[in-house]
């Protein structure tokens, strides 16, 4: 997590591994002739990329440079000009997606490799992936709604349908943004929350993405015939939550979390590109779950802040009186 180098961290990887050896205490009264055996820790290094020492440097990093105001407008520049030069080049990119798609699975036919077995598989992780949404929009989300905000999450639901579809028509939870505020404030949640919110639960708030990813990665590894531990299924949900924070408004960014959560956890990313054939309805159905998620979250916010909220009007209205009696003697003096 704390790499020592963060060069090395971009292409090797710091793990930990247990290695038995033979001991050379014998424990005493023990009448054996086996020698007895302890488990020791070694360090090593093995090829991929670090992917959560590259995470939290970089995110204290972003951190300190904030802080700093002025001091790093600088560098703040380049990588801001950076990303924008990246962001070009990953929508160049997507213009040839398709074509890229076509010619993997024409790989696959070529070298002789299972395509209906293939096509079987895919099946199965697609309804996994519909199910675990579904799953988490109809029964996780609403009933967070109903146990905190105390209303019916249907009706919230009826009322955001415009937004979700939207999310769901452009694959863009951004672009959904000004019609979920819009439903919400219908709704009756106050604007201000809307205002507040809904920028930063687009950003962070990416359940159906961080879902997909996870799901994906454990797909591509089961495939490559790898038995998973508790240890990787661990890493590969963190990794999953963090890198989601890292898609907004990339396409196809998903691809490329599911890479770095599988070289987190020490995994193959073979068989990988098979996903790509189902990745733009996959994209859609995670994006409305992400836009339902996000008004749920402004919900939330708004009942837990509507006392604070009142409060500010009454001491909005108390100031607007004063002033307008303070400019009514006035004009008397006058």
């Amino acid at each position: 997590m704390f790499p020592t180098n963060l060069i090395q961290a971009c292409f090797q990887l710091h793990r930990t591994i247990r290695v038995m050896e033979a001991s050379s205490v014998f424990p005493v009264g023990l009448n054996t002739s086996e020698v007895p055996r302890v488990l020791r820790r070694e360090f090593e290094y093995s090829d991929g990329l670090n992917v959560f020492g590259v995470i939290v440097f970089c995110s204290v990093f972003g951190l300190v440079s904030g802080y700093m105001g002025p001091l790093a407008q600088t560098h703040v520049q380049f990588f801001s000009i950076l990303n924008s030069i990246c962001m070009r080049l990953a929508y160049i990119v997507n213009w040839y997606f398709p074509l890229g798609v076509f010619f993997l699975i024409v790989h696959s036919c070529v070298t002789g490799d299972d395509l209906g077995e293939h096509v079987a598989d895919v099946r199965l992780y697609v309804l996994t992936v519909l199910g675990g949404l579904m799953l988490h929009s109809f029964l996780i989300l609403p009933t967070c709604y109903f146990v905190i905000v105390r209303r019916n999450p249907l009706v919230l639901a009826k009322q955001c349908l415009h937004a979700i579809l939207v999310g769901f028509g452009t694959s863009d939870s951004v672009a959904s943004v000004p019609v979920t505020m819009s439903c919400l404030e219908v709704s009756g949640i106050d604007r201000r929350v809307t205002r507040f919110v809904l920028p930063i639960a687009c950003a962070f708030n990416l359940d159906g993405t961080a879902l997909y990813a996870a799901v994906g990665s454990i797909f591509v590894a089961n495939l490559n015939g790898i038995q998973l531990n508790f240890e990787h299924y661990i890493i590969v949900g963190i990794v999953a939550a963090l890198t989601s924070f890292a898609n907004r408004g990339i396409p196809n960014a998903v691809v490329i979390t599911m890479v770095l959560v599988l070289q987190a956890a020490g995994l193959s990313a073979k068989h990988l590109p098979l996903l790509l054939a189902v990745d733009w309805i996959m994209n859609r159905c995670r994006t409305a779950v992400n836009v339902f998620s996000q008004a749920i979250a402004a919900a939330v916010v708004a009942r837990a802040v509507r006392r604070d909220l009142e409060h500010s009007e009454e001491v909005l209205e108390e100031y607007h009186w004063e002033r307008v009696s303070e400019v009514g003697v006035t004009k008397r003096l006058r």
